[in-house]
């Protein structure tokens, strides 16, 4: 979203004024810290929702079973060690010593109640939970899990999933995290309170709050002034006066999200023109993401032809992608017969930073092959309606680290039991090789397996990748925070910067 005039000039005016007061007007030390997040959680329970910004806000209070590392390895949390017997059958022993809020001792019952509530409740975003079949004890330590399918990755998915249990008399629940709720609003404000006798330690900021702030230029002028801490995705019209500000410090990196464009090529899709390969290869051949990207300042991202991160397990790395050529676009729509074609563009307004140029980008380039392309925007939050879309652009964070479960959300047929909830395409040997991939195999036999799946869906053109976005974070200069690849902001890494 673009700052009005008045906004630049505001934020322009509090820039000099902090440049001048050098910071030392903000006080000290910093025993809380205020992070501004675009909306707050609608529930206290991880698997009522599957945004990154609700599972951020949970993960200081709540924890999962298995944890993603800063690097993407998935490590031990609150079961200290897993294996699967069979195919079918997964065995968690639980970590000694671990007590709920309250001081309560956490056991398997615990672990085993909180899954049986997921199971049965109908809100459920979270896609491993329909992955299982039962749930229960196993001896005085441990829980099993029983899937429906082979699913190698189940650790990985797991980390996504809070272990929370229920408070008589509060509607806040207890977890088993360095911080706890003190206070919430559906949609509002989450404040956290550091545990002094946590098993980890006590967190170095006391408390934290995670403050809605749906303006990006709003949330910068706070900082600037002051009244919040920490800032991810900053207004961009100001990022180079945050990154002038001593009393503020920057960071930037290309992100783990990959913007691209799905392509409706099932049987029933709307636009039978979609399901002609030589279709989908004119409309990858016309477009070009760095020609827009080069116009704006500062890029949202890097141009990216890839639908998976480097650091991300599955991804190829040398996948050959000709240059763009909006006539020989025209020759291969000429030769499918497919001349003057009009396709639909949904995608979710203000979702991710320059998402509208974006989309302008992809209107003008395909329209310069001869296709017209009409933009459906959809409000912040609404689904895509699958039976409808032509052409649609999502943005997906590759958060877990491993891309077998982003492939069977994206690229498998659609069916049930979480596969292809997103996929507007169908490869009987793309679900063939994820299938392979699911079963419990060695690390190289699964990124064997993966890479081909990579290929295979650059070939049939599944999706475009158009470019990966970048990570911005501004935060006050007094604390010290080093972001993760998952965008996750867990209280327990802030802490004050050494003078």
């Amino acid at each position: 979203m673009r700052a009005r005039p008045t906004d630049a000039l505001a934020l322009a005016a509090l820039t000099v004024a902090s440049l001048a007061a050098g910071g030392c007007q903000r006080p000290a030390p910093l025993d809380i810290v205020r992070i501004a997040v675009p909306y707050g959680p609608a529930d206290l329970w991880s698997h009522t929702s599957a945004d990154e910004v609700t599972n951020s806000v949970l993960r200081s209070a709540y924890e999962p079973l298995t944890d993603v590392a800063a690097d993407l390895r998935i490590v031990p949390c609150l079961a200290e060690s897993w294996h699967n017997p069979d195919d079918l059958t997964w065995e968690f022993r639980l970590r000694p010593g671990v007590r709920l809020h309250d001081g309560t001792p956490l056991t398997p019952e615990h672990v085993v109640a909180f899954f049986r509530r997921v199971l049965a409740d109908p809100s459920t975003q979270r896609s491993p939970v329909h992955l299982l079949a039962s749930v229960d004890t196993a001896g005085a330590d441990s829980v099993r899990m029983r899937t429906r399918r082979p699913v190698g990755w189940l650790p990985s998915q797991l980390a996504r999933l809070l272990i929370a249990t229920e408070q008589p008399g509060s509607p806040i629940p207890l977890g088993t995290g360095p911080y706890r709720v003190t206070r919430w609003s559906r949609g509002g404000e989450v404040e956290l309170e550091a545990l002094p006798d946590h098993r980890d330690g006590r967190p170095a900021v006391a408390r934290v709050v995670f403050e809605p702030i749906a303006d990006p230029a709003e949330a910068t002028r706070r900082l600037l002034a002051g009244n919040v801490q920490l800032v991810p995705e900053p207004d961009g019209q100001a990022w180079d006066q945050l990154r002038a500000d001593p009393a503020i410090r920057t960071h930037e990196r290309p992100s783990l999200r990959v913007l691209f464009l799905g392509l409706n090529s099932l049987a029933d899709s709307p636009r039978p023109a979609l399901r002609d390969l030589r279709v989908r290869q004119a409309l990858r051949r016309a477009l070009d993401p760095a020609e827009w990207l080069a116009t704006m300042k500062p890029p949202p991202g890097v141009a990216w032809r890839e639908l998976v991160p480097p650091e991300v397990v599955g991804s190829h790395g040398q996948l050959h992608l000709d240059p763009a050529d909006p006539d020989a676009a025209r020759a291969l729509l000429e030769a499918a017969g497919w001349m003057d074609l009009e396709l639909s563009l949904d995608f979710e307004a203000r979702r991710y930073p320059g998402i509208e140029r974006t989309v302008e980008g992809v209107i003008a380039q395909l329209g310069r092959a001869g296709v017209r392309v009409v933009a459906r925007p959809r409000e912040s939050g609404s689904r895509l309606q699958r039976e409808t879309a032509e052409l649609f652009l999502i943005g997906w964070l590759h958060s877990s680290g491993d891309a077998a479960a982003s492939y069977e959300y994206i690229v498998h047929s659609p069916a049930g039991q979480s596969r292809g909830g997103l996929s507007t395409y169908s490869n009987p040997e793309v679900d063939r090789l994820l299938a392979e991939a699911a079963l419990p195999i060695t690390g190289e036999a699964r990124q064997r397996l993966l890479r081909q799946v990579a290929e295979r869906v650059h070939d049939d053109v599944a999706v475009i990748p158009l470019l990966r976005t970048y990570d911005r974070y501004a935060f006050d200069a007094r604390l010290d925070f080093t972001p993760r690849l998952d965008r996750r902001i867990r209280g327990q890494d802030l802490r004050p910067a050494k003078r």
